[in-house]
């Protein structure tokens, strides 16, 4: 058991680094093969990830999340059988589409998908911390909307080159900061720091600041 954990985590981690370095793999292959060894570059990357979502998915997911991984993998295989270049450039517009579904359906639930992450940490928030959460759920939809959106344009009319730098720097650059804004104001206005290294920088930083003003 403790082995199959291991191998499970070892998996994750990697799913995770494909996941982000996927893009620059995409243009190497392009530009050194061809279209159809990036799509099977991809379906290894990927594919086993979107079978999980498709084997793990209940009902309710089937209706609104499942088409997204299935999509994708039908958009591969054709990339590689039809060795054509735009099958695979689409492959971000979908995944964050499938971010944005993710995302935007909480938000007509009783909680949004921020405040289910603020929850792992904090069970208890209160009335202005949930108006926050639900606040940044709508700020990460509207990100998401713009990688697909840049996405499509860069896919269908920009370079690979132009389509690598998006997907493969800028719009992690974008989400890391988006993330790290997030993080440094609510804990700041909300305070539940914790005693990782993070909140006991963040802690020291906001006491001296306090001092200041």
């Amino acid at each position: 058991m403790a082995a199959r954990d291991r191998l499970g985590r070892l998996w994750a981690i990697a799913s995770v680094v494909l996941l982000v370095v996927y893009p620059i793999l995409v243009y190497l292959t392009l530009r050194y093969a061809s279209p159809r060894y990036a799509a099977l570059l991809l379906l290894v990357a990927l594919g086993p990830g979107l079978f999980k979502r498709l084997r793990g998915a209940d009902r309710k997911a089937l209706r609104s999340l499942v088409i997204v991984p299935l999509v994708t993998l039908l958009l591969l295989v054709g990339g590689a059988v039809l060795n054509s270049s735009g099958f695979v450039l689409l492959v971000p517009v979908l995944i964050n589409g499938a971010l944005l579904v993710t995302f935007g359906v909480t938000l007509t639930q009783a909680q949004p998908m921020i405040e289910r992450f603020a929850r792992l940490q904090d069970p208890d928030l209160r009335p202005p911390e949930v108006l926050w959460c639900r606040l940044w759920t709508w700020i990460w939809c509207g990100f998401f909307t713009t990688n697909v959106v840049i996405s499509a344009l860069l896919a269908y009319r920009g370079s690979v080159l132009a389509w690598t730098t998006y997907n493969g720097l800028v719009s992690y650059l974008i989400a890391g900061t988006l993330f790290g804004v997030e993080y440094t104001i609510r804990k700041y206005r909300f305070g539940r720091l914790g005693v990782h290294w993070l909140d006991r920088s963040l802690g020291r930083i906001f006491s001296v600041f306090r001092k200041v003003r």
